[in-house]
């Protein structure tokens, strides 16, 4: 269990979240104990990990929202074909009877259950970088126009002493006057 997780810890160093790399390990797992006991586990695999890839891909592709969309569709589609898997394949064990054939049939099951479940927490992710991203541009966009007003108030400041000389000149003097009374 700890290889896997250095793996992943390899793969993506800045994700921090743990349980994410738990339900990316799960749905591993699931995927290939599903695979198990049926003739059409090719196709089970092939989707499957093309899932995965997809949601490695879109956690390292933060601001890419349309990565997010192709994942989401590939997972209400892969719910679509794992009922249709699951039927064929109880419809098997029911005809062949076999521990693998069991095995396989109850892991494709306990995938299929946690499917909404991962996309749910895929969206939460990525909703919780959005938002974290956008209170940065914020800060930063409010950072900016301080910025700008500040050069805007100092420029202005500097146009005033340019234009009317003897106006900063009285302010100097009478300053000087001031400090030597």
């Amino acid at each position: 269990m700890s290889k896997y997780m250095e793996i992943l810890n390899f793969l993506f160093p800045n994700q921090n979240n743990g349980i994410f790399k738990i339900i990316l390990m799960l749905h591993f797992t699931l995927s290939i104990l599903g695979a198990m006991g049926s003739s059409a586990s090719n196709i089970y695999v092939f989707y499957n990990f093309l899932i995965i890839i997809m949601i490695l891909w879109s956690t390292r592709e933060k601001e890419n929202m349309e990565l997010l969309r192709l994942v989401v569709a590939l997972e209400i589609c892969a719910c679509l074909i794992d009922l249709f898997y699951l039927i064929t394949l109880i419809h098997e064990v029911h005809q062949y009877v076999s521990f693998r054939g069991i095995i396989s049939a109850i892991t494709s099951l306990l995938n299929w259950i946690s499917r909404p479940i991962i996309v749910s927490y895929i969206i939460r992710i990525n909703n919780t970088q959005e938002n974290e991203s956008l209170s940065e541009d914020f800060e930063n966009s409010r950072f900016q126009s301080a910025k700008k007003s500040s050069l805007r108030f100092e420029s202005e400041k500097r146009d005033s002493i340019q234009n009317n000389p003897f106006e900063s000149q009285y302010f100097a003097v009478s300053s000087q006057d001031d400090t030597h009374k």
